[in-house]
């Protein structure tokens, strides 16, 4: 039974959502992303949705920065939980690392992760 939000279906409009997100992914993509778990899937739409990102100060796709912080709030875990899930997708092919980030320590300025998405998005 669907649940509703001020009179909206929100079960049915996650399914669609679900659906079309699906439907914009590459047949290389739909594997991998068919592949991972409930607690992994997550991560992977962000992930790549910073991959595919094109807005003002953005690098150019498939590059992107990714701190494990950053993922970790979005995720709502644990930086050590969000660091994990990146290994995973390197050690997949999902991603590689292009420049090691820094961690803020005194006198050092952290700096993100530089990864690039490795699968076909078309």
């Amino acid at each position: 039974m669907g649940g509703t939000l001020r009179g909206r279906d929100t079960c049915g409009g996650g399914l669609r959502l679900a659906a079309r997100y699906r439907k914009s992914l590459s047949p290389t993509e739909l594997g991998f992303y068919d592949f991972y778990n409930e607690g992994e899937r997550p991560a992977f739409r962000i992930i790549r949705d910073f991959a595919l990102y094109t807005g003002k100060g953005s690098l150019p796709p498939p590059l992107f920065p990714c701190a494990c912080g950053q993922l970790a709030m979005r995720l709502g875990k644990r930086d050590e939980q969000a660091s994990r899930l990146l290994e995973r997708f390197q050690k997949d092919g999902v991603i590689v690392i292009e420049t090691r980030g820094l961690q803020r320590a005194p006198g050092i300025q952290a700096k993100a992760t530089i990864f690039r998405w490795m699968l076909p998005t078309q």
